[in-house]
């Protein structure tokens, strides 16, 4: 592993701290604690799960072609668990599963009545009220890899990943 892995496993650590931390005095976003929630989902059903750690004893085949701090995995690869505690890393935001289980799925963010003129800038879904007697805006946090809006549909907003070459 080069420093640049090590630096985005430590920063995706740092996040997940974060997170948690702030998601215990209600100041983390309702994306994190979806994403979070969805995450455990997908875990409490893998054998990799052990006591709240992904056990780095047990191995399992991978789920999706994807890529991991830097290595490249096929559908059907061989893994190890990572050995993360997993409380902590349901809440970063751009933390990966190692066998692939967490890839990409698209969010949707309920508007409040009356918001419109959408748009994603800095990991944030941005609407406002275009009310210039009552102007109002709206922001949700978001994943960095969630960078744009599949569908509007009445006030639920689909957004999804754009995935590069090198994702």
């Amino acid at each position: 592993m080069d420093l640049k892995q090590i630096i985005n496993q430590v920063a995706d650590i740092h996040n997940g701290f974060k997170n948690n931390l702030l998601s215990k005095i209600g100041k983390v976003s309702d994306a994190v604690i979806v994403e979070s929630v969805r995450r455990e989902k997908i875990c409490t059903q893998c054998p990799l799960l052990k006591d709240l750690k992904c056990d780095t004893s047990k191995e399992i085949e991978v789920v999706a072609d994807f890529e991991y701090y830097g290595k490249k995995f096929k559908k059907g690869d061989k893994v190890k668990g990572c050995g993360c505690n997993m409380n902590i890393k349901w809440m970063s935001t751009d933390a990966k599963c190692p066998k692939g289980a967490w890839q990409f799925p698209d969010i949707q963010i309920v508007l409040p009545q009356g918001f419109m003129n959408i748009g994603i800038a800095n990991n944030k879904l941005i609407a406002d009220t275009n009310d210039s007697a009552n102007w109002k805006t709206f922001e949700a946090s978001l994943p960095s890899n969630y960078n744009f809006i599949k569908s509007v549909n009445d006030n639920i907003v689909t957004i999804g990943t754009k995935l590069t070459d090198s994702q």
